[in-house]
């Protein structure tokens, strides 16, 4: 493998000297210089014209506590009182970090919601809806009601609550099911294709419009001319039924004055005889004005008698048909409430579905009109024409009311009652009345008494007489001319624009109820997902500031500084980060080595490691890179080396530090391979010959960069962060979770070596942010870092 000699031409040579770790250019002293990495009062400022904070942070209660870095690390202005509050307040960035980072997920959810909404709108059968309007006209109440509600408020209180009542009862008689019944037998016989397309589905409501004596008749059904006939149908049959009741009733009160027209007729000859006959015997025609006035008085008492009785025997008559046929009707009745898909249909469409799905496969094995082919197009077809004959809905459940008919004709019977109370009350004071005034006839001498009785029955009889004559004639005209109080307004008119399903408003919807879903999916998703995606996520979980960035590279040929050479890149800009804040983190100390570990495997802690050694390097420093992963070397891979004598070889003092040094490419950089894997390297590592091989190594370099296991995984790290001078925690973004990372940071910090920081470690353009240097780097390295 070819390498690229790599010199870094933006450090001078008369500098190198001095940009030791730990040194300042003027006296080497750490953190007092003034040459600009510390400014006058003594603030660190991050050399290269990077970044400057004033933030520190403790790992779990350690004193790796790093200045200048932080939660403002990587900010280009340190954080104010407004930039507090703006944290205490709802992260926007982070919510919008998060939906970016969840948008696969976002659009799955959304593009299935919609998807849902429309498959359901467009599969769903359309529904028709047909309305008629019925016009209702109160019937002019009787003289004999106003005379009764007249005398007794109760009764008054009756037919208020009747006329209140009486439209609520006509709108539960047009939807009841007797009704129902009458409609579909009539349409049953004008239009037979009507009530099969009924039988699908259909319901029926009756509302009525505003104020007005206008009352709405609406069928909904999958048909809509099967929803218009329906609609005209029930319309009909509810005339029919009014009228046919009002007619019953007149018949039965005719029948009952018809009888008692006999009655009276042969009571009314009989008084005419008997008047003649005292005449003839008692030779006397005319009584005396005395006796003329008290018989007047006395026959209208008895007159007046009379006619309440007829009135109280036809109430008494029309109370008993009212309750006879009350008497017959059920207290309730039982109405759909619900409907619901069959099962029967769902249960096809399933089994088409398998059968096409079935076909396609079958059409690729077989040829066109093989039998398998055919038993499968057969069963298809079977299974089609079933569904265009299967009802696709059914009744799912029932409501038990109480029935209107009944309730009405309850009512018309406690009216009657009122009414018949009424005139029995008048009749007894017209009794008593009549009492009095056949008392002061009886002071009359016994002819004029007799005769003035008689004259009296006999206009009492007339007026009778003549008063059922006339209601007998009214009740005739009743019977043959039997009107309902309803009548058609405007007849139902098939429409074609369906009223169900609403397409428009149900794919507006399925697209609000899609994107509520998809952030709310991917906010459970974000917060049960355990990775790191974010700098403040990575400084939440280790409690350790964040000391560079490295970029994920798609193009492998240039994951590292071992192959882009001296090309400016973001890549060498992060690593040169990295190397400047590293002098702040070692808080002035003289830093000679650096063990980093990670939490895991595959996080690109070898890779981050040579690129930390080569940018040292380039800096002027002798580097020397120690691979101390006994267990699964690779850093002579990286540089085409072989790892026959290494690090373990030292340990067991078979060769010396010159031989087992290997020289590299970049100047400056030497490395130090594992060696023979051991058997135990815990206990190797251990040792007081291996703590006197890393004593050895740090004398001979300026800087001695140590590669471990993770630390999670083996005790190694931790053992080899105690032999250097500070530890650095590689994560690696959206790989790394954060309890690993917790705990990572915490045994690092068990050691009792400084732990400077963390490195996140394969960060993409989501997780870096949008902040002005990241900005700064999508602008100028873009194409690199997209490569």
């Amino acid at each position: 493998m070819n390498k690229n000699i790599i010199h870094d031409s933006s450090v001078s040579d008369e500098d190198s000297s001095d940009r030791r770790i730990g040194k300042s250019p003027e006296n080497g002293a750490a953190g007092n210089g003034t040459n600009g990495n510390f400014d006058p009062a003594g603030q660190a400022v991050v050399g290269e014209g990077l970044f400057h904070g004033s933030t520190s942070h403790t790992a779990f209660g350690s004193s790796s506590s790093a200045s200048g870095f932080g939660s403002a690390a990587f900010r280009p202005f340190a954080s104010t009182d407004s930039n507090s509050k703006e944290e205490d307040s709802l992260d926007w960035r982070a919510i919008f970090a998060m939906l970016r980072r969840r948008r696969k997920i976002m659009l799955g959810v959304f593009l299935s919601v919609v998807g849902l909404g429309m498959l359901i709108t467009y599969l769903t059968r359309p529904i028709y809806n047909a309305s008629a309007t019925l016009l209702f006209s109160e019937p002019a109440a009787p003289s004999s009601i106003s005379s009764a509600t007249d005398s007794f408020p109760l009764m008054a209180e009756l037919v208020s609550s009747s006329k209140a009542s009486g439209r609520a009862t006509q709108l539960a008689l047009l939807q009841g099911s007797r009704t129902m019944r009458g409609a579909m037998e009539h349409l049953q016989k004008s239009d037979a294709e009507s009530v099969k397309a009924l039988q699908g589905f259909f319901a029926i409501s009756a509302d009525q419009i505003g104020e007005t004596d206008l009352v709405a008749v609406s069928v909904q059904s999958y048909s809509p001319q099967a929803a218009a006939s329906f609609a005209n149908a029930l319309c009909e049959q509810f005339i029919s039924q009014n009228k046919n009741q009002s007619s019953e009733q007149a018949t039965k009160a005719t029948a009952y004055l018809k009888n008692r027209l006999g009655v009276v007729r042969s009571e009314l000859d009989a008084k005419r005889l008997a008047y003649k006959k005292f005449q003839e015997v008692n030779q006397t025609v005319d009584p005396t004005e005395e006796a003329k006035a008290r018989i007047a008085q006395y026959g209208d008492i008895l007159s007046s008698i009379r006619q309440v009785e007829a009135n109280r025997a036809s109430d008494v008559a029309e109370l008993a048909a009212t309750r006879s046929m009350t008497a017959k009707m059920p207290e309730s009745q039982v109405r759909p409430s619900g409907i619901t898909r069959r099962t029967v249909t769902e249960d096809l469409k399933n089994n088409l579905t398998s059968l096409e799905l079935q076909r396609l496969k079958t059409a690729q094995e077989y040829a066109p009109g093989s039998d398998q082919l055919r038993q499968l197009d057969t069963q298809i077809k079977d299974i089609k024409t079933r569904l265009s004959t299967e009802a696709k809905t059914e009744i799912a459940s029932w409501s038990t009311n109480l029935n209107p008919i009944r309730q009405n004709g309850l009512q018309q019977t406690a009216i009657l009652q009122a009414r018949v109370r009424s005139q029995e009350s008048r009749a007894r004071a017209l009794n008593a009345s009549a009492r009095e005034a056949e008392a002061k006839l009886k002071e009359l001498p016994d002819q004029q008494y007799r005769l003035g009785q008689l004259m009296t029955d006999l206009q009492t009889l007339q007026a009778t007489y003549q008063l059922l004559n006339e209601r007998y004639i009214g009740m005739r005209l009743r019977e043959q001319t039997s009107v309902s109080n309803a009548q058609f307004n405007t007849p139902a008119v098939p429409d074609t624009q369906p009223i169900r399903p609403k397409k428009k408003t149900n794919v507006i919807l399925s697209i609000l109820v899609g994107l509520v879903l998809a952030v709310a999916v991917a906010a459970i998703v974000d917060h049960m997902d355990d990775r790191v995606h974010s700098q403040q996520e990575a400084e939440q979980a280790s409690g350790l500031s964040i000391l560079a960035q490295v970029p994920f590279i798609k193009d492998k040929s240039k994951q590292s500084l071992l192959e882009t050479g001296t090309s400016s890149s973001v890549l060498l800009e992060s690593y040169r980060m990295l190397r400047t804040n590293i002098e702040f983190a070692s808080l002035g100390k003289s830093l000679r080595s650096i063990t980093l570990t990670s939490t895991q495997p595959n996080e690109g802690k070898s890779t981050t490691s040579t690129d930390l050694a080569v940018v040292m390097a380039l800096d002027g420093r002798k580097v020397i890179l120690l691979d101390a992963d006994l267990r699964r070397p690779t850093l002579h891979t990286f540089f085409d080396l072989p790892n026959r004598v290494g690090f373990t070889n030292l340990v067991a003092g078979t060769f010396t530090l010159e031989e087992a040094l290997h020289a590299t490419p970049i100047p400056n950089l030497f490395l130090l391979t594992s060696g023979p894997v051991p058997p135990n390297p815990p206990e190797l590592l251990n040792s007081k010959a291996a703590r006197a091989v890393i004593a050895k190594i740090g004398e001979e370099c300026d800087l001695l960069i140590v590669d471990t296991p993770p630390a999670l995984v083996m005790a190694d790290a931790q053992i080899m962060a105690s032999m250097t001078d500070g530890v650095l925690l590689v994560v690696s973004m959206q790989e790394a979770g954060k309890r690993e990372i917790a705990r990572t940071s915490q045994l690092l910090t068990h050691t009792g070596t400084q732990v400077l920081g963390a490195v996140l470690n394969k960060a993409t353009a989501e997780t870096m942010g949008y902040g002005s240097y990241s900005n700064y780097q999508k602008q100028y390295y873009g194409e690199y870092a997209s490569s």
